[in-house]
């Protein structure tokens, strides 16, 4: 994680320093940006550290599918953008966002030393407040003076205030395959309790086009969010993902 920061802060340094001292400086355009974003749907592969087996199952038909821990989602992320222009390449932002995570049809594989635990759950449901902060590095299209390609980079910050869990069963086997026990477990939820969960890193590229006086935008854009580098374990289950979002569309007006 120290490395990771040392570098983010080395590659802000840089972008600073390049937009201070470039001569783009002699048209300083400082304005703040206010808009909306939202995503349609995101792809999650999810990882389980403290499981040493996972599979993926058809709730439907009750088969084991394998180790198919991927999910689509739809509208995982739709909130408010404000960005401040440091100078005609450099913006910095955030926002602060709806933002939803799922995990369906898992089985859960736990081995100890005496024995190993199998855990059904059904489906799996977190909802957060995100926060983002991010450097926007702006290029400008030198054919179409209005429009800019987006390369930004940052970190979420996520707060988690809804969560869902829908378990199957649970059983306790042996090392040689032998029942210990077996039981139901009850599903869990919490609404409206906010806690820090974690911070996860994340890349974006796309394209910026302004209106003729500058005033209003239309963005658009792909993004890829890394695991977690800092996550407490305060949820019913303790999950980690990468997540690829195709597409991110926005639209800002700009004083």
């Amino acid at each position: 994680m120290t490395k990771w920061l040392l570098s983010f802060a080395c590659q802000l340094f840089a972008l600073i320093s390049f937009g201070a001292n470039d001569s783009i400086q002699k048209s300083i355009n400082r304005r703040i940006s206010i808009g909306f974003e939202f995503a349609p749907a995101s792809y999650l592969k999810w990882s389980f550290p403290e499981y040493q087996k996972v599979l993926f199952y058809d709730p439907s038909s009750g088969k084991e599918k394998g180790d198919y821990s991927t999910k689509i989602i739809p509208l995982p992320m739709c909130g408010l953008h404000i960005s401040y222009s440091y100078n005609k390449i450099l913006k910095i932002e955030t926002a602060i966002s709806y933002s939803k995570e799922e995990a369906g049809g898992v089985i859960l594989i736990d081995t100890s030393d005496y024995y190993f635990t199998r855990r059904g759950i059904n489906s799996y449901i977190i909802r957060f407040i995100q926060i983002p902060l991010m450097v926007n590095f702006r290029i400008p299209n030198k054919s179409k003076k209005r429009n800019y390609t987006n390369c930004k980079i940052g970190l979420n910050f996520d707060f988690i205030y809804y969560e869902k869990n829908s378990y199957g069963g649970e059983t306790k086997f042996s090392l040689n395959g032998t029942i210990i026990s077996q039981s139901h477990l009850d599903g869990k939820e919490r609404h409206n309790k906010y806690s820090f969960n974690k911070i996860t890193p994340f890349i974006f590229v796309g394209r910026e086009h302004f209106s003729k006086n500058e005033n209003f935008s239309f963005s658009y854009g792909s993004m890829f969010t890394f695991k977690s580098i800092y996550q407490q374990h305060n949820t019913s289950e303790y999950f980690k993902n990468y997540k690829i979002t195709p597409i991110i569309i926005g639209i800002a007006c700009h004083f």
